[in-house]
């Protein structure tokens, strides 16, 4: 369940997740959601909270709207899932495979997890340093805000492919790979989607710790040129293709 190091404690229910199935599995996640980032801290008194109402207190009600919403719950976790299973059978680097899986489970630190655990203190300094409209959560940082839309239009009409139109990330992803199953190798088909995510991130980076200026058109070439690279990675048939080749026909070498 977690262990005691650098003199706090950290959950860790990776173990328990692995193994579950079902409502099982769906409520394991969701507790490892509500422990995420919480302290256990020596000296203070335990009390017990109803985590489904603002007040802390359990009632008929909240516990009702508790259990029709654990419906559609129930419903996300089979497309994480879904999109999980996508993620680990795609031939991409192995750092970049962790990279997928933690934006997936929402796991980095976006400006509002770092608000949660206090490292943020000013609202201000939550937005998105894309848009700078809104609060920087994972699903806007790389699917809703509006800067980045214009970046995945410019990829989708490169691959020649409707736009994908989501709110979340696992929907856009598991959309994404439906609108290429018949186009590209199934163990290829979020190698782009991956390499937009992690050049969305490194540029975010570069905003807030260079104070670099970033352009829709700047991401696009980045995303072409690691997924080029990617791509090359232990395919002998690839490795004859130039950079020209792969920037005009992209989905001819996947």
């Amino acid at each position: 369940m977690g262990s005691f190091r650098d003199y706090s404690w950290h959950w860790d229910l990776s173990r328990e997740i692995q193994f579950a199935t079902g409502v099982a599995l769906a409520q394991l996640i969701e507790l490892d959601n509500i422990l995420f980032g919480m302290e256990v801290n020596e000296g203070t008194v335990d009390v017990l909270k109803w985590f489904k109402d603002p007040t802390g207190i359990f009632t008929v009600h909240s516990g009702y709207v508790a259990l029709y919403n654990s419906c559609n719950h129930i419903l996300y976790v089979d497309s994480k899932l879904k999109a999980m299973s996508r993620l680990w059978d795609s031939l991409v680097p192995s750092k970049i495979l962790v990279f997928g899986w933690r934006c997936i489970k929402d796991r980095i630190a976006t400006r509002d997890h770092l608000s949660i655990r206090g490292i943020i203190t000013d609202d201000n300094n939550k937005v998105c340093m894309f848009c700078f409209g809104q609060t920087e959560t994972m699903d806007h940082l790389m699917v809703r805000c509006p800067f980045i839309k214009m970046v995945w239009s410019r990829i989708f009409a490169w691959l020649g492919i409707e736009r994908v139109n989501s709110q979340n990330m696992v929907d856009h992803l598991l959309r994404f790979c439906d609108l290429l199953a018949d186009k590209v190798r199934p163990k290829k088909i979020i190698l782009i989607w991956l390499a937009m995510c992690r050049t969305i991130w490194c540029k975010r980076n570069a905003i807030i710790f260079k104070a670099e200026a970033v352009s829709v058109a700047d991401i696009v070439d980045k995303v072409k040129l690691i997924s080029w690279q990617w791509n090359m990675m232990g395919n002998k048939y690839f490795a004859s293709c130039s950079f020209f080749f792969w920037n005009q026909h992209p989905l001819e070498f996947l």
